[in-house]
């Protein structure tokens, strides 16, 4: 989807990445607030380097961004080192 750089205006692609998003079948259902598609909701998740705090802050951004169109992503700290 696009987006914009941090601290940019990114606010100005909402209504496109929601149009978008209805134009590939996931819709908002009344009254609701994460998109679905087929009973399915639009959920993905993230998963980001635990030992870093900027990566983990990064993708908790891109979390709330998210919900802001009516995704859900669902931030997962790990340790790629295993």
């Amino acid at each position: 989807m696009p987006g914009g750089k941090p601290g940019g205006r990114s606010c100005e692609a909402l209504p496109y990445n929601r149009l978008l998003l209805d134009e590939a079948g996931w819709k908002l259902p009344e009254g609701g607030t994460l998109r679905q598609q087929k009973g399915i909701t639009l959920t993905l998740q993230l998963f980001v380097r635990g030992d870093d705090a900027r990566r983990v802050r990064a993708a908790e951004l891109i979390a709330q961004s998210a919900r802001r169109v009516g995704g859900l992503i669902e931030v997962q700290e790990a340790d790629f080192g295993t």
